[in-house]
């Protein structure tokens, strides 16, 4: 029983394969049927239109020339620009930092550079007053209050610093 259904199997297959060759000769007379009549319509078309042949001019071909030269042009400026702007941000961000640090090393010197002068006196006065006070009762001996002294100092001169760094300006401002 088996072996009737493998060479039903295998009489199925051939035929299939002899379909399929009988398929691809004849896919394969089409394509030089259609191959045959685009020859014939290319030689009716040359013969109608035989401007159609000319190749460009050489007009023609330096206008399309200078199309692109133009467009590579403006890929260029716009690279540019974006390349300036990604040097601004940078520049702006440097200058931000050095700003800020500034601030941190002298209380409201971050705040004059950036040319505000009245908070500057304000954040400096901030941390020297209590600085004054912290070195005279070190001087006399005496225990000096933290909450009077370096508390004080240290909440100015952290707010100094954020200030001067979201106020920085930029060189052009």
């Amino acid at each position: 029983m088996e072996g009737i259904k493998n060479f039903n199997e295998i009489t199925n297959k051939t035929a299939n394969s002899e379909k399929a060759a009988n398929n691809k000769d004849s896919v394969v007379k089409q394509n030089n049927d259609k191959n045959a009549e685009l020859e014939e319509f290319k030689k009716g078309l040359k013969e109608t239109a035989p401007e159609l042949e000319k190749t460009p001019s050489a007009d023609t071909v330096s206008f399309l020339d200078d199309k692109k030269e133009v467009k590579e042009n403006q890929k260029t400026e716009e690279d540019d620009d974006e390349d300036e702007e990604d040097d601004e941000k940078k520049a702006s961000t440097l200058k931000k930092c050095l700003v800020g640090l500034a601030s941190l090393l002298i209380p409201g010197s971050g705040q004059a550079i950036n040319g505000q002068w009245g908070k500057a006196a304000g954040f400096f006065s901030a941390c020297a007053v209590p600085t004054i006070y912290f070195v005279k009762k070190i001087m006399n001996f005496e225990k000096p209050n933290l909450l009077l002294c370096r508390i004080p100092i240290w909440v100015s001169r952290i707010w100094s610093v954020i200030d001067a760094f979201r106020n920085a300006k930029s060189k052009d401002a």
